[in-house]
């Protein structure tokens, strides 16, 4: 079953095999990486976040989606949920995790909110929802105003690969 999400101005659906090469597009120059950490993907690095992200869709029902404008066809984003054990804690590791990653050309026309709100609303309708934790880097201002419009609350900092992160947990009613 693939799963399709529309909304007013993407589409969402699961990333697929051939999708490598833009997934590492989006995720390679260095104002990207300014909070996905330092270190540029390797091709093959990202081919492994590509099968990590199939295998989501495989054990949970649910995964990492890719975004697609629809005016232009478009890949402009990953907007996901998935699963991920960081060595967190309790309160963070055990529940499903969301992330997003919108390419530069489009920062701040609001995609990552649009769209992780449509996902969020399938995700607790069609998966019973319940809490979901994301991490932001320190200083991540953009994803910090995402993150509280989406209904995120801070449940304190953490420390991921080095790096001082902020944790975060929504509890839908």
């Amino acid at each position: 079953m693939t799963v399709t999400i529309d909304t007013e101005r993407l589409q969402l659906r699961p990333w697929e095999l051939d999708d490598a090469q833009v997934l590492y597009d989006l995720t390679a120059s260095d104002r990207m990486r300014t909070f996905l950490g330092p270190e540029r993907p390797s091709p093959e690095e990202s081919f492994n976040r590509l099968l990590r992200n199939g295998g989501c869709w495989h054990f949970f029902g649910w995964g990492p989606f890719k975004a697609i404008e629809r005016s232009s066809g478009e890949i402009v984003g990953s907007l996901a949920i998935f699963r991920a054990i960081r060595g967190l804690g309790r309160d963070f590791d055990r529940f499903p995790e969301t992330g997003w990653i919108i390419r530069e050309q489009s920062w701040g026309l609001g995609l990552a909110t649009e769209g992780m709100r449509a996902i969020l609303d399938w995700f607790d309708r069609e998966h019973r929802g319940g809490r979901t934790v994301c991490m932001i880097s320190i200083g991540n201002k953009a994803s910090e105003r995402i993150a509280e419009k989406l209904g995120y609350l801070p449940i304190g900092k953490g420390d991921y690969k080095g790096e001082e992160v902020m944790r975060y947990a929504r509890d839908p009613a």
